[in-house]
């Protein structure tokens, strides 16, 4: 689940939000990533830094984007079974002449984020 979450560049074969996903920079602790969210003919980008400790957990943090404040995290827990459990949270801050449509479009992407993964986890791993 961790390489999917990594894989910045492949979210827009499986988060209908999500117009590109651009790596870029990484090393072996740190990915730096740029999203441009969609909804209808309205876009913005944004760019996190995203520190890592693979495969357990990662760290999100804004650099560049239409939000006054942007942080978020995510959690790999093995299971018994041979799953893994996802924890994800995620707080942001838009500006107040973006918030109709920005906070809208955030909301949704935070609610649906997991299941999104979820889904694409059973695509690419199987059932």
């Amino acid at each position: 689940m961790f390489d999917l979450v990594a894989d910045v560049e492949q979210y827009p074969q499986f988060l209908p939000w999500c117009a590109n996903g651009k790596l870029v920079s990484r090393n072996e602790h740190e990915l730096v990533g740029t999203i441009t969210a969609q909804k209808g003919a309205f876009h913005k980008s944004f760019t996190t830094r995203n520190r890592f400790d693979y495969p357990h957990w990662m760290d999100i943090a804004l650099v560049e984007g239409p939000f006054r404040h942007l942080r978020g995290r995510w959690e790999f827990v093995a299971t018994d079974d041979g799953g893994c459990e996802v924890r994800y949270s995620m707080d942001f801050e838009v500006p107040l002449l973006l918030a109709p449509i920005l906070g809208g479009l955030m909301s949704h992407m935070s609610n649906t984020m997991v299941d999104a993964f979820a889904r694409r986890a059973e695509q690419v791993y199987g059932a």
